[in-house]
């Protein structure tokens, strides 16, 4: 799909499968591109930084982080056009769309995440629910909606390990 010298990662179908959505490097700072799926030239999506990104289920937006990180949620119309923030803060990879809004995970300084929902409709925010357990990447939602599946970091370690007589 891409041939360029660069990272490429993260990719996403748009909604018709005519496209795919992947950030990458190529040009110096992470953007989100696009590439027809049966091949061709990749096309840049985002002009001010972009990392995960999905296509609105009625493919009229592309709504991105802007790294992997904490970070804030934009959108961007799928033809091209301005980008508009969104959320201030969103966790990384977990955020997901649904039907009616946007759901997300945000990290709060008492170290819990907070599954939250963005209606298109209200503009409000909800919470969903509490997560007192570190929350990894990537969040989906079922198609009816009623399930959220999210990443939970349970354990976290490492170990310093010494190569002797290497040479």
């Amino acid at each position: 799909m891409t041939h360029e010298s660069a990272d490429n990662a993260v990719a996403s179908w748009s909604r018709d499968g005519r496209w795919i959505y992947f950030v990458s490097n190529q040009t110096k700072e992470w953007q989100v591109w696009k590439v027809p799926a049966e091949g061709g030239e990749p096309v840049q999506v985002t002009k001010h930084g972009g990392y995960v990104a999905f296509e609105s289920l009625d493919g009229r937006f592309l709504y991105f982080a802007k790294d992997l990180g904490q970070t804030s949620l934009w959108r961007v119309p799928v033809g091209g056009g301005e980008e508009t923030r969104i959320l201030e803060s969103v966790t990384g990879r977990a955020f997901t769309l649904g039907s009616k809004g946007v759901y997300f995970v945000e990290l709060n300084t008492a170290g819990t995440s907070a599954v939250q929902f963005l209606s298109f409709v209200t503009g409000k925010v909800t919470t969903i629910a509490v997560i007192h357990r570190p929350v990894g990447f990537g969040l989906s939602v079922s198609p009816d909606e009623r399930f959220i599946l999210y990443t939970q970091a349970d354990q976290v370690g490492s170990n310093l390990m010494l190569v002797e007589n290497f040479q």
